[in-house]
């Protein structure tokens, strides 16, 4: 008998063999990839949605399935991708991003090569590690010209921000629903045998809202938080207060229940650039944008003293209790991982991709042979793309995050309107922030951070449409020979009240 009854989800989830599910796989892959072609704009904004969702779906609705879900948004985007990159798009023909991309490719290419990396068991994995590493990176390209307008995009994008609400009442749910709920379950739990990770005391568990893990519900209250405040400083922008008064508080409430600490760190960051460039009149012009932060900073702390004091309790324990403190979380834990992983890695790593946990998923769920030498585990990204790539690697990697962040900065300064600044900016912050950030590890944040890096770049698209030449032969234009009748002086015009001469 069922004591709990958010535990009726589970009666819908189907368990079907691994056979059937390569055949529904294959099927149902074609005919996504098939409709992606046919309706690339469409197959981007819902394969972003459905990264938001999959991990719901994977939990509750099909769990026996969940890495045909896992793959779900990536076949959207294969078909997206295909039409775009080979389908003569007059969007891609008639506009040029101004982006280093051959310098990127070359960079790619380095960093490709750890899939052909001898210590694989299987070249699946390798073709999995470009999955993690590159997937989401063609975003950057496409997305300046995903929206026909600015119009269009800011009302998509409000619309789009909507979606938090949903998310984060599941995640008030979840906070009150406890450690035992069905409602509090990670992703392949079966596998991992790991229940909810809570507070270090008390009975409340972390929430994840609709995701797999903690990590990609803290990515998007931070990316879900930096693009209100960026459409908040618009003036297209609709119902702006309704936003301040709904999406706001249920945005800052998950945040204290998620419990991770860098988040709020993040969050404060964030705010603190907006208002800087606010007070500072560089974005929100036109609107009462300067009200909106200071009603913010009014509404976060009714939020912490009234509707969510619980979990301000939890999260504020957790700041004492901690063995680490965040700036050790943030800066010597990232370089010891590092140094560990120099020490104990070759010239040419262990494999693209063998470091992060979904590969092993995967390598499990398919029944992969082993890699011939496993490498130590670590939760540090940095210490994991040294392991994975070797020397030459991390530094490809990491010198196209520069490069996207150096891109950002010239977007800022291209900017034609007040939202192209607000989003040169947003995206800037965010990149920095996430630098040492889990991002290929991270799926969530790997879509969200690429996705909101080109809508940054649309200051930097291009016409390749040719200007009419100038005749430099003759700078002074042919004129007509002069009309006899057209020299004459005219009559002034007279008003009916001007006095006869």
């Amino acid at each position: 008998m069922l004591t709990d009854p958010s535990a009726l989800i589970f009666l819908a989830a189907p368990k079907l063999s691994i056979g059937t599910l390569l055949l529904l796989g294959v099927f149902a892959g074609l005919m996504v990839i098939a409709w992606a072609y046919s309706n690339w704009r469409a197959a981007i904004k819902l394969a972003i949605v459905v990264a938001l969702l999959e991990g719901g779906i994977r939990k509750w609705v099909f769990p026996s399935g969940q890495e045909l879900v896992y793959f779900l948004k990536d076949g959207i985007l294969l078909g997206a991708y295909l039409r775009v990159f080979f389908g003569n798009e007059p969007e891609f023909r008639l506009t040029h991003l101004k982006l280093a991309a051959n310098e990127i490719l070359i960079l790619c290419v380095i960093i490709g090569l750890g899939a052909l990396n001898p210590n694989f068991g299987s070249p699946i994995q390798g073709l999995f590690g470009l999955k993690m590493y590159f997937m989401y990176l063609p975003l950057v390209f496409i997305m300046p010209r995903l929206f026909r307008s600015e119009e269009e995009a800011v009302r998509q994008l409000t619309w789009f921000v909507w979606i938090a609400v949903p998310i984060c009442l599941l995640g008030l749910a979840q906070w009150r629903a406890g450690p035992d709920s069905p409602l509090n379950v990670y992703a392949n739990v079966s596998e991992s045998g790991r229940g909810p990770a809570g507070f270090g005391f008390g009975d409340k568990v972390r929430i994840t809202g609709t995701f797999s893990y903690i990590a990609g519900h803290t990515t998007f209250l931070l990316f879900f938080t930096g693009l209100t405040l960026a459409l908040l400083s618009d003036k297209k922008t609709k119902l702006p207060w309704f936003i301040v008064a709904l999406i706001v508080p249920l945005l800052l409430g998950n945040a204290l229940m998620n419990g991770a600490r860098s988040l709020i760190m993040y969050i404060a960051v964030i705010f603190s650039v907006f208002a800087f460039f606010g007070f500072t009149g560089q974005i929100g012009q036109g609107t009462k944008f300067r009200s909106i932060l200071i009603a913010g900073v009014a509404m976060g702390v009714i939020v912490v003293t009234y509707l969510f004091v619980d979990a301000y309790f939890y999260l504020s324990q957790r700041f004492l209790r901690a063995s680490d403190t965040v700036s050790e979380r943030a800066t010597s834990w990232h370089i010891k991982s590092l140094e560990y992983g120099i020490a104990g890695t070759g010239v040419f790593g262990y494999g693209l991709g063998i470091t992060f946990p979904a590969s092993g998923s995967l390598a499990a769920a398919l029944k992969l042979p082993p890699p011939k030498e496993r490498p130590p585990l670590m939760e540090s990204e940095p210490g994991q793309i040294w392991m994975e790539n070797g020397p030459l690697g991390f530094l490809s990697w990491f010198g196209i995050r520069g490069m996207l962040i150096l891109a950002c900065f010239r977007a800022y300064s291209k900017a034609r309107t007040p939202f192209q600044r607000s989003m040169a900016i947003l995206a800037g912050t965010i990149s920095i922030v996430y630098l040492i950030g889990q991002v290929v590890g991270n799926h969530t944040g790997n879509i969200l951070l690429h996705s909101l890096l080109g809508l940054a770049f649309v200051p930097l698209l291009e016409s390749t449409v040719p200007r009419p030449r100038t005749n430099t032969r003759n700078l002074t234009p042919s004129l007509p020979p002069p009309n006899p009748r057209s020299s004459r002086v005219p009559r002034p015009i007279r008003s009916h009240n001007s006095p006869r001469p």
